[in-house]
């Protein structure tokens, strides 16, 4: 299952679909709305599903790989469970320390990937634009940005 305001994850669906047919496993596409996506995902009526996953505009991947793999999450909607990823993420949300975070981080990823919990597709190039005509814009080094009351044109 796809969404249709991310058209770049039809081609990773298309890519998937095409390699997957290769090992005999035949897969049919679905493009929803992201609204109907959403309430498809929230009630587990998926079988695969593409997702386009920001980190928030923290930068730290925290908050994603608790709420997708932390084993009692209720948005850990593919029943994901390991108890040394939910011992990890309960470390980690405990630690402020930057490069004890980062260790945490990547052993709690490198679990996900030996456990093969999903596939990571990619991350395409972002370019973030603004202008000198407008104050009041924060720009963050990812795709994720707030357009708010502070933003106006330059008086």
């Amino acid at each position: 299952m796809i969404y249709t305001s991310r058209e770049e994850l039809n081609v990773y669906a298309q890519a998937a679909q095409a390699n997957l047919k290769e090992v005999g496993i035949k897969v049919t596409l679905n493009t929803v709305s992201y609204e109907t996506l959403l309430d498809m995902r929230d009630s587990g009526q998926y079988d695969l599903l593409i997702w386009n996953v920001l980190v928030a505009n923290t930068g730290d991947p925290e908050k994603y790989l608790r709420e997708n793999w932390y084993s009692a999450s209720h948005t850990n909607t593919t029943g994901y469970n390991n108890a040394e990823v939910d011992k990890l993420l309960d470390e980690l949300a405990g630690t402020f320390d930057e490069a004890k975070r980062k260790e945490l981080i990547i052993q709690i990823e490198q679990l996900i990937m030996n456990d093969a919990a999903t596939v990571f597709f990619g991350y395409e190039t972002t370019y973030l634009l603004s202008s000198t005509a407008l104050t009041g814009v924060e720009m963050y080094p990812m795709d994720y940005y707030w357009l708010t009351k502070d933003i106006a044109p330059v008086q």
